[in-house]
């Protein structure tokens, strides 16, 4: 069941297999963002939660990625983080939906979020309106 408290990016989790977006909305209800940066830090992969849903482990990347971007636009805009936390987070949802800041601009990521990827999109102006303060 996915939560309703706030909206976040659903469009990559949208983008994979049936079987996988089961796994993603599963990981995005159950699990922190430092669980999830610990299996990709430590490239693990759930098997258990993978066999429980019929999955091919071919699929946990895209899983892991697309679970990323939805878990980290949840964050809402919120000018109680430091600009290092906020940074953070913009790093971490631009590398997961495949453009990461070492290697695209912010304007290059917003440029291709604009019309794919609304939500994230409007996250990520809030956020850097925020750091701009």
């Amino acid at each position: 069941m996915k939560p309703i408290e706030n909206t976040f990016e659903e469009e990559p989790i949208q983008e994979l297999a049936p079987v996988a977006q089961k796994v993603a909305y599963d990981l995005f209800s159950t699990w922190s963002l430092p669980q999830l940066m610990e299996a990709w830090i430590e490239d693990k992969q759930p098997n258990n939660l993978l066999k429980m849903h019929n999955c091919p482990p071919r699929f946990w990347p895209d899983i892991l990625s697309a679970t990323f971007v939805a878990k980290t636009t949840y964050f809402l805009p919120n000018p109680n983080f430091n600009a290092q936390q906020l940074s953070y987070l913009i790093s971490l949802g631009c590398t997961h939906l495949g453009y990461p800041l070492n290697q695209y601009s912010i304007a290059d990521v917003l440029g291709v979020a604009r019309s794919k990827y609304p939500v994230f999109y409007t996250w990520l102006k809030n956020l850097i309106k925020i750091i701009n303060k």
